[in-house]
């Protein structure tokens, strides 16, 4: 498991530069390395499949549960937010890939990308929100 980490200035490596002060988030030392048991906890904790209410949403694997220093110190109060732009993204994809399919042929090694030719194909027929 390869995983980037950030450093304090005493040396505790952290989950991110926004969380080297959390000893919550503390993933190792400099001088001792990373704590592979410490990180593949955090990540297990969080993974949006056990996380609520990632568990239940429909954006869980194109999120991914949002910004760990954001969640600890706010909560999840953008995740609204996010379903709305990623479902305005999709949806631009649909359009795009419907008026100009060229343009995914142009913009996929060997044109491999797999044409979406109907809006269900990315939603299964469910609705966007």
């Amino acid at each position: 498991m390869q995983a980037s980490s950030s450093s304090s200035a005493e040396g505790s490596l952290n989950a991110c530069h926004r969380l080297v002060d959390d000893p919550a988030f503390q993933m190792g030392s400099v001088a001792g390395g990373s704590d592979r048991a410490a990180l593949a906890e955090h990540l297990a904790a969080r993974h949006v499949d056990r996380a609520e209410p990632c568990r239940s949403c429909w954006s869980r694997y194109l999120c991914g549960g949002g910004c760990y220093h954001e969640v600890a110190r706010r909560g999840r109060p953008g995740c609204d937010y996010m379903r709305g732009w990623l479902a305005f993204c999709l949806r631009a994809c649909v359009e795009l890939a419907e008026s100009a399919p060229e343009f995914f042929r142009r913009t996929t090694p060997n044109g491999a990308g797999r044409h979406v030719s109907q809006s269900s194909d990315l939603h299964n027929g469910r609705p966007w929100g």
